[in-house]
């Protein structure tokens, strides 16, 4: 017969923590947000955030690292056209998203996937995180290539 006086378990954030109890969820390692972005474009990135964000039961910020990601993608691209082909900028674009992404992650999920992987948690591998990454460096090179048919030249 079970507890009468048990409090009853639940998936619920915990209120003195604020963190979603570790459960069968899987969430991606830090690093695996730096990978992504450093091989597919801070898209990757944001996709690899969202993923951790939805699992911890934040969906709105699971969204807000979609679009963001994307308008910083947009934002990015559209600088790469007026800046001077001069070696070594093109690096300076990827450290930045590098960096921005890598601070971003460890700030808003550093603690939840440290608190997940300390009590036993799935975590999901980081190959997983460089597929991602592939496949959205392909849509991304794919949808330029098709914008570059298009301009007049």
């Amino acid at each position: 017969m079970e507890e009468v006086y048990k409090t009853p378990e639940s998936s619920l954030i915990d209120s003195r923590s604020g963190r979603k109890p570790v459960g069968d969820y899987r969430l991606y390692k830090l690093p695996a947000v730096g990978l992504a972005t450093f091989f597919g474009t801070i898209l990757a990135g944001g996709i690899i955030l969202s993923h951790n964000f939805k699992q911890l039961g934040r969906e709105d910020m699971a969204r807000n690292a979609l679009v963001f990601s994307f308008l910083a993608l947009v934002v990015i691209f559209g600088l790469a056209f007026f800046v001077p082909d001069i070696p070594g900028v093109n690096v300076v674009f990827t450290v930045v998203q590098l960096v921005a992404m890598m601070q971003i992650a460890k700030k808003y999920q550093g603690d939840d996937v440290e608190h997940h992987m300390e009590n036993g948690g799935a975590m999901i591998s980081n190959w997983v995180a460089f597929g991602i990454s592939l496949l959205v460096l392909i849509v991304v090179i794919g949808l330029l290539f098709g914008i570059g048919m298009l301009l007049p030249y």
